[in-house]
Order: structure tokens, then C-alpha cells, then sequence
């Protein structure tokens, strides 16, 4: 696309500032991001980046873990470190914590995680989303005031209850000065949100959700969902997270009725 218009371009050029990936204005974390590895490599280049897989984010909380956050980032009263606060969320949504170590000679850093009254368990000997989650963190807790964050699926592999902490931890961040963009199919996620809105720890006017479907066309379209009082969706429509009621009324006998609404 070409901005023949001066002020057009100027404000293309100050978008692409702000978007800088390799100044941490932008971050995207993919859902191909690496999960649990003996070993984690080294970002030998000059960008001080975490890469959307996720490669390097390992290392750079190696590199940066006694950082010190913005005091609005922190939670806990003791350590404002970025290490310091990326385990006090682990401790909070998965019960571990978790430190990285340089191997000396090579282009490699190695990380384990302390779980109860068990250390130094290797990434692949806990749970896998452990693994996937904190990359998250990292992403998130590392970036800049101001940065526009994307995160697809942040719920991979995550036991039910900490994916709904992990929505008390995404909320958070959108507060400090952050937006993020969140894509997800889980149910939990989407029902964490709908939770602390109806509990009043989270804004309503702060929270935007899109449910993307293909119309008759078969092409995508968006839908804004409409959360009301108690979290309920005002604009429910067919396949909008219904799975859950589907097979509850199943349970209970009501097979015939959909969303609550008699299907004859």
C-alpha cells in the first residue's frame, strides 16, 4: 500500500515506531511457542528479543531476572525483580517456581522448577504447561509501558483452575499501561473473564470479546459478545462456548433443549 499523502506517511512511520518488535513495543507469542526442553538456546544476535516461538525466553529471563520492574507491574511485597515476579505468578497460578542457570562454554541455559518439597525438576519431568505458561509471563511482565502484547492460546495445556488464575493474571497486566490481544478456544478462559466481571474484579469496559465464526458465506466475521449483570451473555448465538451447557443438559435429561431454549 502507498501513502501518497504526507500526513498519512508520517503517521504510518510514527505506527511503525510504536510497532517496533525489536524494541519490545510489539510482542507476539505463537501457539507454536517451545515448551519444555532440557536445554534452551542462547539469542546470539544483537536483538535482545524473545522471538514468537519463544525460543529465547529462557534465556532472556536468565539475562534480565534481577531487572527491576515498574512498581504498578509488581505484585507481593518482596521482590520487584522480573525472576521475582514471574515466580510469585507461578507460585500463585501453578504452586512452582522456577530458576535458570548459563551452562558455561556453550550457547545454552538450562532451567528447573522447585514444586512443594521437591527442586532442580527438570522442565520435562512437570507438567508441560508449566513450561508453555511461562513464556507468557515472561512476554508480559517484560515489556515495555505502553507495548501492545498478542498471545495466542496462553491457556495450552493448563489444568482448569490455572487457566483461571492465568485470567486474573492477563487482566492485571492490561491495567499497567499494556493492551493484549488474546486468542483462544478455551472455555475457561473466556468464563474467567465473565467471572471476575461478575464479581466486580474485573471492568466490564476494559474487556472487548470477539467470537470469530464463519457465517453461510463461509467467510469469517466477528461478533462483539455482550456480557451483562453476573457475567451473562446478553447475544448468545450457536457454537459461542455452549459446548459445556450442551452436555450438561444432556446429564440432566434435557436433550432436546439447546442453550436453554427448547430446540422443537
Amino acid at each position: 500500500m502507498e501513502l501518497r499523502k504526507t500526513g498519512e506517511g508520517d503517521k504510518w512511520k510514527a505506527l511503525l515506531t510504536q510497532m517496533d518488535y525489536k524494541k519490545r513495543n510489539f510482542q507476539y507469542l505463537s501457539c507454536h511457542r517451545v515448551g519444555p526442553k532440557n536445554v534452551y538456546q542462547k539469542n546470539m544476535s544483537m536483538e535482545d528479543t524473545i522471538d514468537p516461538d519463544g525460543e529465547y525466553a529462557i534465556a532472556f529471563l536468565n539475562g534480565h531476572g534481577t531487572d527491576v520492574l515498574e512498581k504498578r507491574l509488581c505484585r507481593g511485597d518482596t521482590d520487584y525483580t522480573l525472576l521475582g515476579q514471574i515466580n510469585w505468578w507461578l507460585s500463585y497460578i501453578a504452586d512452582t517456581e522456577i530458576r535458570t542457570e548459563e551452562i558455561r562454554g556453550t550457547d545454552l541455559v538450562k532451567a528447573s522448577y522447585s514444586m512443594y518439597d521437591n527442586s532442580e525438576i527438570r522442565p520435562i519431568h512437570i507438567g508441560s504447561g508449566i513450561s508453555y505458561l511461562v513464556s507468557v509471563l515472561i512476554v508480559c511482565l517484560s515489556s515495555p509501558a505502553g507495548a501492545v502484547i498478542a498471545l495466542e492460546n496462553p491457556e495450552i495445556h493448563l489444568h482448569p483452575s490455572a487457566q483461571a488464575k492465568l485470567c486474573e493474571f492477563l487482566y492485571f497486566v492490561s491495567t499497567t499501561g499494556r493492551q493484549l490481544f488474546i486468542e483462544s478456544h478455551s472455555d475457561h478462559i473466556f468464563n474467567g473473564f465473565r467471572a471476575g466481571i461478575a464479581v466486580g474484579e474485573m471492568k466490564k469496559e476494559l474487556i472487548k470479546i470477539q467470537f470469530i465464526s464463519l457465517n453461510e458465506e463461509h467467510v469469517s466475521e466477528a461478533m462483539e459478545v455482550e456480557i451483562g449483570r453476573m457475567g451473562r451473555i446478553e447475544n448468545q448465538r450457536k457454537d459461542l462456548f455452549d459446548q459445556f451447557d450442551l452436555d450438561l443438559n444432556k446429564m440432566i435429561g434435557l436433550r432436546g433443549r439447546k442453550n436453554g431454549v427448547n430446540s422443537e
